[in-house]
């Protein structure tokens, strides 16, 4: 790599005006202990970056230059929007190294709260920059990664070409931890690396171990930053950096509510458990994007005593005028809750659930046979016991000794627009389904003679199976996956607490179908669905190519017995939606590999028909020939499977009216 010095370089800093691989030095940026920042443009293509360059050879320690190269790939292990992205690095002339990055245009998050009022975000704004972040971070811990120094200095925000919110996007991995990477210790005896008002306590220990939850803390600090106006922990003015750390280790923080009264009792509850001082108390991740996009899409009711305080309290306390605000509220508040209570009898046939959108176009559907050379190849050293694999030989709907085959012939498939889930539905989802018809008088629940389990009963919509209810006995490892139980007399459901947001389970194609008709949707076709799941055919999981770990997916989960499944480092076999940390498409739709297997609208034919003419919109129907009769379509993978279940063009038959604790489903509509 070579510089050439430009005409009009700046006599104080020899870089300005300078190419670098292409690009010329224009300005500096910014300047900090380690480096400095400059914007730099492309001579031929007019791009803009950043070049961010360590001190000069003479005044580095061979341990920053190790730092400074750790960041850099770093940032390269990773991809992911809410990520800075680099581009190259080398060393300039003089040794120094330096990171060819993106250039980001906007302003920090620290910028952004001190000119906010009070310091302060309102929720929804302050939850879905936490949501943008929870999202990037699991991906940067799915890929071993620990970022170690997160605060809002560290957090840009940026607004994209043509877009009407800004985006985050985290720098500086300077200090971060490559898991299981090895080579030279970058932390002197004794050094504490981090910003105190963000560290988790652990951090503290030089000895403990780096994970990412060092990352949940430092992300809950910042939540409670944004929505309190102020952090969990300051130290008193003139006071050391160890007083903070002090309390990092010994004190509790503060209640959000102190801050905040009318802050939900969810969004509170959320910040003090990302805020424990045990790491393996505090949430993944994973189940921070999972539970902020949650709140985000349900926004928990804060009520009305507390609405009247972010409006007026504050500034009117124990003022007459106070007085007379506490009694109009007092008599409005009551009206208000009768009119919610209406409001949650009333049926609604709507879904929250947000959707992703795919324009359509043409993909190769299925497997060649050169796929499945190399899967059955994969197979013959596949974990003993899957009964995946051994499922061909177990059901008459074959076709019998290869479980493969059914992804066979390969076809050109021609798709229009369409929109499906983003994630799979919802115990709390389908339990208003159920209510909404048990209200309407469209529900029996009545004992079946094929339901074998003791105290089993199927749920009937209209004579149909759509839900199997079971009482004590659907457990596992602990966990009950029973979702949704019928309470009360007359009875009426009733979903269990703490599984509302896990996906539903035992519930029929028939049930999945009423479902998706109740919100005005439909099941996906199994084309649909493979599209998504491959990213029009170019991906073999619903993320690329990787064979996928315990972390990355909710996967091999049960028969830890029989063949060493993930449940030692996850004894969780099924939880909430979107909890797996690389189970995402490019575009954002999560779970297609692992969580639930998922009934498609399609009936099971073995093989697919082989298409006369162009082969558009498929759909095999209940007539279409070769079908097996009364079973439906069954993609991806689920807890129980191992990785070979996960791949994109996976497919099975089921019946149609059984119930299945592995089995689940998400719906899809046409764009017209």
């Amino acid at each position: 790599m070579t510089t050439t010095a430009a005409q009009s370089a700046a006599p104080t800093d020899p870089l300005l005006g300078t190419v670098v691989m292409g690009y010329r030095v224009l300005r500096m940026i910014d300047r900090g202990g380690m480096g400095t920042v400059y914007e730099a443009v492309h001579e031929t293509l007019g791009q803009r970056a950043a070049v961010k360059v360590l001190l000069s050879a003479a005044d580095q320690a061979q341990r920053d230059r190790e730092r400074f190269v750790i960041e850099a790939k770093a940032c390269c292990l990773t991809q992911h929007e809410g990520l800075v992205r680099v581009y190259n690095c080398d060393q300039l002339e003089d040794g120094s190294p330096f990171i060819l990055m993106e250039y980001l245009e906007g302003r920090t998050l620290r910028q952004f709260l001190q000119s906010a009022n009070e310091h302060q975000l309102p929720i929804p704004q302050a939850l879905s920059i936490a949501q943008q972040l929870a999202a990037a971070l699991q991906v940067v811990h799915a890929s071993g990664v620990v970022h170690r120094d997160l605060k809002p200095e560290n957090i840009m925000l940026v607004r994209s070409a043509g877009a009407t919110e800004e985006r985050t996007k985290i720098l500086d991995f300077g200090i971060a931890k490559i898991l299981g990477s090895g080579g030279v210790n970058l932390t002197r005896t004794q050094e504490v690396l981090g910003t105190p008002h963000y560290m988790a306590p652990e951090s503290l220990d030089v000895h403990a171990a780096v994970d990412g939850k060092r990352d949940v803390y430092s992300l809950g600090c910042i939540l409670y930053e944004m929505i309190c106006g102020r952090l969990p922990f300051t130290a008193p003015a003139g006071s050391s950096s160890s007083a903070v750390f002090f309390q990092h280790l010994k004190d509790t923080p503060p209640h959000p509510n102190r801050w905040v009264p009318a802050l939900p009792s969810a969004v509170s509850s959320l910040i003090l458990r990302m805020l424990h001082k045990r790491p393996h108390k505090r949430p993944t991740m994973a189940e921070v994007a999972a539970e902020t996009l949650r709140l985000l899409r349900e926004p928990p009711h804060q009520g009305f005593l507390g609405m009247l305080y972010q409006m007026w309290g504050r500034h009117v306390a124990g003022t007459r005028l106070a007085r007379v605000l506490s009694m109009t509220s007092l008599l409005l508040s009551t009206l208000v809750v009768v009119w919610l209570l209406l409001l949650a009898l009333w049926p609604q046939s709507k879904s929250k659930t947000p959707m992703i959108r795919f324009e359509g176009g043409t993909f190769e559907m299925g497997s060649s046979d050169q796929d499945l050379a190399k899967v059955r190849a994969e197979a013959k050293s596949a974990p003993k016991g899957d009964g995946y694999l051994a499922i061909s030989s177990e059901e008459s709907a074959g076709p019998r000794g290869d479980t493969f085959a059914r992804e066979q012939p390969q076809r050109e498939v021609t798709l229009s627009a369409f929109e499906i889930d983003q994630f799979e539905v919802t115990n709390a989802e389908f339990a208003q389904a159920l209510a909404a018809w048990n209200q309407r008088k469209r529900l029996t629940l009545e004992r079946k003679p094929e339901l074998k389990e003791k105290d089993a009963e199927h749920v009937l919509k209209d004579g149909q199976p759509v839900y199997g209810l079971f009482r004590g006995n659907r457990e596992y490892s602990g966990h009950h996956f029973a979702g949704i139980e019928f309470v009360g007399d007359p009875r009426r459901p009733q979903v269990r607490p703490g599984m509302e947001q896990r996906p539903v389970t035992d519930v029929t194609w028939f049930g999945a179908d009423a479902y998706c008709s109740f919100v005005d949707k439909r099941l996906p076709t199994e084309a649909e669905w493979e599209y998504a799941a491959t990213t029009a055919g170019s991906a073999t999981y619903p993320w690329g190519e990787d064979v996928p770990k315990c972390r990355d997916a909710v996967h091999h989960r049960s028969k830890e017995e029989e063949f060493g499944s993930c449940l030692g480092e996850f004894p969780d076999p099924l939880p909430v939606v979107g909890s797996g940390a690389r189970d995402v498409t490019k575009l954002g739709v999560y779970d297609l590999g692992g969580s639930v297997e998922e009934w498609v609208q399609d009936a099971f034919r073995p093989r697919y028909p082989e298409c006369r003419g162009p082969c558009t919109d498929p759909l095999v129907a209940d007539k279409t020939e070769g079908v097996v009769l009364g079973y439906r379509v069954v993609r991806g993978g689920g807890w129980t499977r191992t990785y070979l279940a996960m791949r994109g063009r996976r497919r099975v038959g089921q019946p149609w009216d059984r119930i299945f604790y592995n089995i689940g489903f998400r719906c899809a509509k046409s764009i017209r």
